[in-house]
């Protein structure tokens, strides 16, 4: 009982069920429905969890939502390692920050150096001027709102009262301009 009662003192979580898992001499935390987690300044949901707090780590699986002060990521599945602050997430990710929307169906997120990396379906919504810019694989800085698409990205630019502009190439690089949006 010790060793539960220490565990939940250093991450707080919550879930309907909770089991402990030994195996040889590392012990898991089995969460199961309805699970949240929070570490620091984040806050994790999801519907089952496998949780090792002496590696630092977690696994998420269903409904996968992590919260932090500047975005939202929502995913099907993820591995999140709390003291890196990164995460491999699949199943039509969506990553949400300020008016920014960026979905793929995988991505590697790095919240300490604020970057990700895209694969596969990737979209990048710019909602303050109306662009979409699509491709299969992408990296963009969160920080300094710096990016690029690459295997036939094309981008379109959407105009009020008529079709939008589509616009294709090799790759594109994204620069926000110096009010930051995009």
């Amino acid at each position: 009982m010790t060793l539960f009662i220490f565990l939940i003192c250093v991450t707080p979580f919550s879930a309907e069920k909770v089991e402990i898992i030994k195996e040889g001499d590392t012990r898991l935390i089995h969460l199961i429905k309805d699970v949240v987690i929070k570490n620091n300044n984040i806050e994790i949901k999801c519907m089952e969890a496998v949780l090792n707090e002496t590696e630092g780590w977690v696994k998420l699986k269903d409904s996968v939502r992590i919260v932090e002060a500047d975005g939202v990521v929502t995913a099907g599945n993820a591995i999140y390692y709390f003291k890196k602050r990164v995460g491999y997430l699949n199943n039509n990710v969506i990553l949400k920050r300020e008016k920014k929307v960026i979905s793929a169906d995988s991505l590697f997120y790095n919240g300490k150096d604020e970057f990700v990396k895209m694969y596969s379906s990737v979209v990048i919504e710019d909602e303050v001027n109306n662009l979409k810019a699509y491709g299969s694989k992408g990296y963009y800085n969160l920080k300094d709102d710096i990016g690029y698409l690459t295997d036939n990205p094309r981008l379109e630019v959407f105009r009020e009262d008529t079709t939008p502009i589509i616009v294709t190439a090799k790759k594109f690089q994204i620069i926000a301009d110096e009010e930051g949006s995009g």
